[in-house]
């Protein structure tokens, strides 16, 4: 059968729902939709390796297009040999590889090559497919039975990890300062997609997909994708093409650096776009000097449409050595400004840049930034 590229939608017939195969990610091609030379220098840097994955879903699919004209998503399990962490959180492939708490192994029609396959529930990613190697193969198929098992598997084991999961150290609530609540206050706003203005003639239709907050396009072409990360892989349907199955933990780590390269990404473009701004080196200065007043910087205009957000009428102080935690999810809502520095003209500066790098993250997913 060979090579199948590009890849749409149309192919899902060659990787059905419950298959077992082999990917590997695609650093490189997973930040291209950004256009930044630095994220693709940074995403060279990643090394490459093939998983074991099991199929779950197909996701993003835009049902208002032809399949041809849709690209091929899934969302996947992540497979590995011995037991994850922790323990629990597994379904053993083969009745040769035990499970701490008893159990049961689906039952494949072909063993794997290896013994101690496990399913890994807590670890799961979506990726793009981008091109599928046909040839010899394995058609390793979960029944729809125990396809079911691994799914409430995951529930179970969802819920077990929640109740196990306590703070080692208690958070110390930090003592009400009103000047920083009411810039907040003046800083923060919804948008949704209720709020967005109705889609021109022309324009590629964008779906916010729910189980990972981010935008998809079913039409967009190289130079008119929305500007984000998306992952995107290879995918082999002969799970003998991989010698040795990569660790999952690996893998999630090489995610984990790619969504690393776009939130550094986020953060220089919105000092790029800010730097020159006569309002930014007039407020930077004021607090510098002053500080910030209870009432915070006056006029300041935030427009609920995103294709009309006033940047230029945003203050912000350019901090050098900018934090922003890798592990932390971007709130959509932007309700509650998570990070707790400490107290002082320093905490002002950092708060307010921390806000604008977040809200730039999430206009990005709902819209696609676009230069």
């Amino acid at each position: 059968m060979g090579t199948l590229e590009p890849v749409h939608a149309g192919y899902y017939q060659h990787c059905p729902i419950g298959s077992i195969v082999v990917v590997s990610i695609d650093p490189v091609a997973s930040v291209a939709p950004l256009r930044d030379d630095v994220a693709s220098e940074a995403a060279k840097r990643i090394p490459r390796g093939r998983y074991l994955v099991l199929i779950d879903i197909i996701h993003g699919l835009d049902f208002y297009a032809l399949p041809e004209a849709s690209p091929l998503k899934f969302l996947f399990y992540m497979i590995g040999r011995g037991l994850p962490d922790p323990p629990y959180a597994c379904v053993p492939l083969s009745p040769d590889a035990p499970h701490p708490f008893g159990r049961a192994a689906v039952a494949l029609p072909s063993p794997l090559p290896w013994p101690d396959c496990y399913v890994h529930t807590l670890l799961r990613f979506s990726a793009q497919i981008i091109r599928i190697y046909a040839d010899s193969p394995s058609r390793i198929l979960l029944s729809e039975e125990d396809q079911g098992l691994v799914v409430s598997s995951r529930v179970e084991d969802g819920r077990a990890a929640e109740r196990s999961i306590r703070p080692s150290v208690p958070e110390t609530e930090e003592a009400p300062n009103p000047d920083l609540d009411a810039l907040e206050d003046q800083l923060t706003y919804d948008m949704t997609e209720d709020d967005l203005p109705p889609p021109q003639a022309g324009t590629p239709s964008v779906h916010e997909d729910e189980r990972t907050g981010t935008a998809t396009s079913s039409s967009a072409t190289d130079d008119d994708e929305p500007m984000k990360l998306q992952i995107r892989a290879e995918m082999w349907l002969n799970v003998a093409d991989v010698s040795q199955p990569g660790n999952p933990q690996v893998l999630a780590d090489q995610i984990r650096q790619l969504v690393a390269i776009e939130k550094d990404w986020a953060q220089r473009t919105v000092l790029r776009q800010l730097a020159d701004q006569p309002r930014t080196r007039k407020w930077a200065a004021a607090v510098a000097n002053e500080g910030v007043s209870a009432t915070g910087p006056s006029s300041c205009s935030h427009s609920r449409s995103a294709s009309n957000i006033a940047l230029d009428d945003v203050p912000m102080a350019l901090a050098d050595g900018l934090e922003h935690g890798t592990g932390r999810e971007v709130d959509p809502t932007m309700q509650n400004i998570t990070a707790r520095p400490s107290r002082g003209k320093s905490s002002v500066v950092l708060r307010v840049t921390r806000f604008l790098t977040k809200r730039f993250i999430s206009v990005t997913r709902i819209l696609g930034f676009r230069r």
